[in-house]
């Protein structure tokens, strides 16, 4: 894709006249915009609403969080999916399969984690040990 960055209006225009006609329209797709049938797409869309679950829903991530959450989720099946072609004997690209691995840490580390849950029976320490002086 060509990028007219010229100030002038006159290059612009000569660069212009140069494009044709019948070149293809760049289209920007979404996650939203998907039919959500493949596989990759259902296990992305999978990751994605697990992810955001965990850190407590859409309303609580901003804007930087849900986008890396999406590119988190779209990393991990395009991971898994290299992942199943080696282990069915399929040929892979290392160096590939390691930078995807790194940049979805990379994701992972914008994103945040998960709020780590209260596991202590009762709800939380400090009412539990209450409870029991009480």
């Amino acid at each position: 894709m060509l990028i007219d960055t010229s100030e002038s209006p006159e290059v612009a225009e000569e660069v212009g006249a140069r494009k044709s006609a019948d070149a293809p329209r760049v289209r920007l797709l979404t996650l939203g915009d998907l039919d959500g049938r493949t596989r990759a797409a259902k296990r992305a869309n999978e990751v994605l609403e697990t992810v955001i679950s965990e850190r407590g829903g859409r309303d609580r991530l901003n804007m930087v969080q849900v986008k890396s959450a999406e590119a988190y989720a779209v990393l991990t099946a395009m991971i898994e999916g290299i992942g199943a072609g080696w282990l069915d004997g399929q040929k892979v690209d290392a160096n590939e399969y390691a930078t995807l691995l790194n940049a979805r840490r990379r994701e992972q580390q914008v994103m945040g984690g998960p709020e780590p849950r209260d596991v202590t029976p009762g709800g939380n320490l400090r009412n539990t040990l209450l409870a029991e002086r009480a």
